[in-house]
């Protein structure tokens, strides 16, 4: 993540996009509508979707930052989103 001078010495609460698999609708996961692959999910039982967080960011953050986030809200357990943040000069 990339913050302005300006973004950096205010922070704020940024959006960040995740990709989250779950499980597919259609096939509820086993990849087969009755006895064809599923078109739904391309007989893989996963689909993926996109789900966004929203990072606060602490005012006053410095060059080179790194703090990570649990994904467990997303339904995802024992993985974090780790954050990088370096200051940009725009």
């Amino acid at each position: 993540m990339v913050l302005t001078p300006e973004e950096a010495s205010r922070g704020g609460v940024l959006p960040v996009t995740v990709p989250v698999f779950c499980e597919c609708p259609v096939c509820l996961g086993t990849g087969e509508d009755w006895f064809f692959p599923c078109l739904e999910c391309h007989a893989q039982g996963l689909i993926e979707r996109q789900e966004v967080i929203r990072i606060r960011i602490p005012p006053g953050i410095s060059l080179s930052t790194v703090f990570e986030l649990p994904l467990r809200g997303l339904g995802i357990h024992n993985f974090y989103l780790r954050v990088h943040v370096l200051i940009g000069s725009h």
